[in-house]
């Protein structure tokens, strides 16, 4: 066979580089179908991150300041970005499955849950066949909190500190966040609420009538209400937003509201037969 009888590969005029005959097949057009949504979606949240930067004001651009200069400075200024600071091993993981194992009506929940720990501090740690469990910090509701956030007049973007919560692990350190992950991550404003809370929320009412309706729902001669706002599912939020006077400033919501607490798990899954992966 002459140098002239040798045919040449078939290139795509829209596709540079990829031959005919290797595109016809189905398991590369699948692949090709998939790099194709991928460059979609790329270009999709460039332009939808475009469009948000071109509604930026300069107040939010002079309010987020300091929290640039900390970011943009790391090294100088020896700034961290941690998950939980209050939890030495916590690490922002996905949740990559979650199955329900037990009937709607069942009065017992048990589901199957699957996360990627991949690249992260915890892959080599949550081995099942250890006997080890897994602590989950959830977060709450994303709209819930804006919609709370809108209500009592709060800024999202304002940075708090969350020493109280979060106490530094070096001296001259201090614990910084804004306040939508402050009710996002770190308090449990969805929780079930006690007297507790009441006795500690009532001054904060600046109508009288409304501070002497919180301070009796905490004596025993009102303990039916409050039962009955308990069997209602009544929040910490619903207690805060049903009061129009309450006047609370951002700091004193770390005192007066818990923090989420961590649920156990037991790890059911080997590192060694998934890797990445923990269930």
């Amino acid at each position: 066979m002459t140098r002239e009888e040798v045919a040449a590969p078939l290139l795509l005029v829209t596709r540079p580089f990829q031959p005919a005959w290797l595109v016809s097949m189905p398991k590369t057009q699948a692949i090709l179908g998939v790099e194709a949504q991928k460059v979609a979606m790329v270009y999709k949240h460039h332009a939808a991150v475009k469009e948000k930067a071109s509604k930026v004001s300069q107040d939010i651009i002079n309010k987020v300041g300091d929290l640039s200069r900390l970011l943009a400075f790391q090294p100088q200024y020896k700034a961290q970005l941690r998950a939980r600071p209050d939890v030495s091993q916590g690490e922002l993981i996905r949740v990559t499955d979650w199955k329900l194992l037990t009937p709607e009506n069942y009065d017992r929940t048990c589901f199957h849950i699957e996360v990627d720990v991949s690249g992260t501090g915890l892959e080599h740690l949550v081995n099942g066949a250890m006997g080890k469990a897994l602590s989950v910090y959830a977060t709450n509701d994303a709209d819930k909190v804006m919609k709370f956030i809108n209500h009592m007049k709060l800024d999202p973007d304002e940075i708090v500190s969350v020493e109280d919560i979060a106490p530094p692990s070096e001296d001259g350190t201090v614990v910084l966040t804004t306040v939508y992950k402050l009710f996002t991550q770190y308090l449990d404003l969805f929780g079930k609420p006690s007297r507790e809370f009441l006795k500690k929320l009532f001054p904060f009412a600046e109508d009288i009538m409304e501070k002497v309706a919180i301070a009796e729902l905490t004596l025993d001669r009102k303990s039916e209400d409050f039962l009955d706002r308990q069997a209602r599912a009544y929040t910490y939020a619903d207690y805060i937003c049903e009061y129009k006077s309450l006047k609370i400033p951002v700091a004193k919501y770390v005192e007066i509201l818990p923090t989420i607490k961590q649920r156990v798990y037991s790890i059911c899954s080997s590192s060694d037969y998934h890797p990445g992966k923990c269930q």
